[in-house]
């Protein structure tokens, strides 16, 4: 234990026996769907240059020049598509995000339609280092 009673070192296991401190979760991240931008404002950023979006394939690149393996990779962006669109149906929640980001419902809306029509791409997969 450390001084402030949080352990000095940990590590994370989990089935399958991932060893947490070699390997990376991603999961619902947003990469450009075939470099075509979404309509701005969203969730991540309100304009243009503060957002950081690339490709799958430059991803992918990315992650494994680092030393790192990936597997899997799947392809979640028609499920998110689906789960958003639902969410915009629903009646808001007293403590749901539109309480804490401002222009919540706009920046979901445009979240939304890129979805649908592939210019975001949500990804999830785990990246091992080999």
């Amino acid at each position: 234990m450390s001084a402030s009673g949080w352990p000095a070192q940990y590590e994370i296991r989990v089935a399958g026996g991932l060893d947490g401190r070699w390997a990376a979760w991603f999961n619902g991240l947003q990469i450009s769907g075939e470099g075509r931008e979404p309509d701005f404002r969203v969730l991540w950023a309100d304009r243009p240059e503060y957002s950081h979006l690339t490709t799958s394939d430059r991803l992918r690149t990315a992650i494994a020049t680092s030393g790192f393996e990936i597997e899997p990779w799947n392809d979640l962006t028609g499920q998110a598509a689906a789960m958003m669109q639902t969410l915009l149906t629903l009646p808001p929640s007293p403590i749901g995000l539109q309480v804490f980001v401002p222009g919540f419902w706009s920046k979901a809306k445009n979240l939304t339609a890129a979805l649908a029509d592939g210019r975001l791409r949500a990804v999830q997969g785990v990246a091992r280092a080999v």
